[in-house]
């Protein structure tokens, strides 16, 4: 069992560590007036029923000369129903569902509870959060700060909870000028690594079946 536990925490760590996106070098400016914006992506992301979408992930280590590159296909549905199945260059498979996370990996099938570990379940959260626009109106957990750039309204969460921030820096969510959905989202980690992940093909309340999350 601790066998277990230690293989859940790593591969969740790691994935949930990966799942942001930093756009270094980019422009951003300040966003004087967000009021208009977040009222068009509240009403927008509010109807996100379901969503499909490919990713392409990238992590930045100090340690290392060049990104850890991996892709995949991602779904959520409500409520906070999450799959990640990564494809390359290793193939496994993270579930939220129900309170449980369960990973798949080579074979073998993990779970345990996510209630159980408050990192486990401050990262559900914010994914499903961000998703559907939930984390705007996030008081209790995290100060925001907004900027723009040419193509995105950007949304600074800065962690307020000392064990959050002791590994947090700060979460960036770009939502897309024109579709109002999220584009990418970003960790830069305490220590100054950072993460960033890209979704395409994005297929919005289509049609997915419960075995997905299964």
């Amino acid at each position: 069992m601790k066998y277990i536990n230690k293989k859940l925490q790593y591969i969740f760590t790691y994935v949930f560590l990966i799942t942001f996106q930093l756009n270094v070098g980019a422009q951003n400016n300040p966003l004087n007036n967000p009021e208009p914006w977040l009222n068009k992506i509240n009403q927008h992301t509010t109807e996100i029923e379901t969503l499909h979408s490919n990713f392409k992930q990238e992590k930045v280590l100090s340690f290392l000369e060049t990104p850890v590159i991996s892709e995949g296909e991602f779904w959520f549905m409500q409520k906070e129903k999450i799959r990640w199945e990564y494809q390359k260059p290793y193939a496994y498979v993270m579930i939220m569902n129900d309170g449980l996370l369960t990973v798949k990996d080579d074979g073998d099938e993990y779970s345990t509870d996510l209630s159980a570990n408050k990192m486990f379940e401050q990262m559900n959260g914010l994914i499903s959060g961000s998703i559907q626009g939930k984390l705007l109106a996030e008081e209790d957990n995290y100060s925001k700060e907004y900027f723009e750039d040419e193509n995105n309204i950007i949304i600074r969460f800065i962690p307020l909870a000392n064990d959050l921030s002791a590994y947090l820096q700060h979460i960036e969510i770009f939502f897309d000028k024109e579709k109002l959905d999220v584009n990418q989202l970003m960790m830069m980690e305490a220590g100054g690594d950072y993460t960033q992940i890209s979704f395409f093909n994005k297929q919005v309340n289509q049609e997915i079946t419960e075995d997905v999350f299964k």
